[in-house]
């Protein structure tokens, strides 16, 4: 499920990106990869903590693996995006 979700927040921000070079103002590329990169720290592992039961034992072993899951893929992934709109982008604007 959080590989989906990572995937999912990926084309959501290529599709960002397509979006905001169809603008005349435009919102900085790498702006966008700092949010959603801080949304991968922060805000997206919080969406996918289990329900903590007070009649057991709550251990926080899940909510590390979740949290360092969305740290390393969801940076890269949003990383490799970057990179691949930018390998795209730059192809197309080359003047020879």
């Amino acid at each position: 499920m959080i590989l989906y979700f990572i995937i999912v927040v990926s084309l959501v921000q290529y599709v960002i990106y397509f979006i905001n070079s169809r603008y005349t103002i435009k919102f900085p590329d790498s702006m966008l990869l700092f949010f959603i990169v801080i949304a991968h720290f922060f805000l997206f592992p919080k969406l996918f903590y289990p329900k903590l039961d007070p009649d057991e034992i709550n251990c926080g072993l899940p909510m590390l693996g979740v949290t360092l899951s969305f740290w390393v893929f969801g940076t890269l992934a949003s990383c490799f995006t970057h990179m691949l709109w930018k390998l795209k982008n730059r192809s197309k604007t080359t003047v020879v």
